[in-house]
């Protein structure tokens, strides 16, 4: 016979800005209402609706009230009989008066605009590599993450070797490599794109 299968105690959702992607401040309630519901928030719903003891614990860089209102309706819609508090955010850092979601005051932001061609469009320029190769000089005995926006990651990788680590900006969420310096190549689609990227 198969063990007793026990409910988790807790559910974990790191980057769960991406993973439950909830409507922007500004959606439409029209939009609101046609935006499908995520894999994750599903799970999510089942789990507690088998167990509404789970803790719910909710991490990203980027927790804003749109999120949290969002993670907070899920939750509360899952088991609509078992009364719950409202979330609470945990920040390393209060936000500045007009974000709820901001830089550490330590991040030094530098922008060399030789690539615009509009947020996460198009492959790398010849342009942009050239300003690229440049730039890692400079950190020469760095170790440095290149976060390209869009397309063209494979590109960049064979410009500037295995001695620095290449990612899309799709692929960096959720991971924490050993890095002193973040080049972002491309803008970013949004500021918490930048935010998740930049702290890296």
């Amino acid at each position: 016979a198969d063990p007793p299968k026990t409910p988790p105690a807790a559910v974990v959702l790191d980057e769960c800005d991406a993973l439950l992607r909830p409507p922007g401040k500004y959606a439409s309630a029209a939009i609101s209402s046609k935006k499908r519901e995520r894999p994750a928030a599903k799970v999510l719903r089942r789990l507690l609706q088998k167990d509404s003891d789970i803790q719910v614990v909710a991490a990203s860089a980027t927790v804003g009230r749109p999120l949290k209102r969002a993670i907070d309706a899920l939750v509360r819609e899952a088991v609509p009989a078992k009364p719950r508090e409202a979330m609470t955010v945990v920040r390393a850092a209060a936000p500045s008066a007009k974000r709820a979601v901001s830089a550490p005051s330590r991040l030094r932001h530098v922008v060399a605009r030789f690539w615009d061609r509009g947020a996460g469009a198009g492959d790398v320029s010849d342009e942009a590599l050239e300003a690229l190769s440049d730039c890692l000089a400079c950190f020469d005995a760095t170790r440095c993450l290149v976060v390209v926006a869009g397309e063209g990651a494979g590109r960049v990788r064979s410009v500037v070797g295995d001695d620095v680590l290449v990612l899309a900006s799709n692929d960096v969420r959720g991971l924490d490599p050993d890095v002193d310096v973040v080049v972002s190549l491309g803008r970013p689609r949004s500021c918490d794109e930048y935010l998740h990227v930049a702290g890296r």
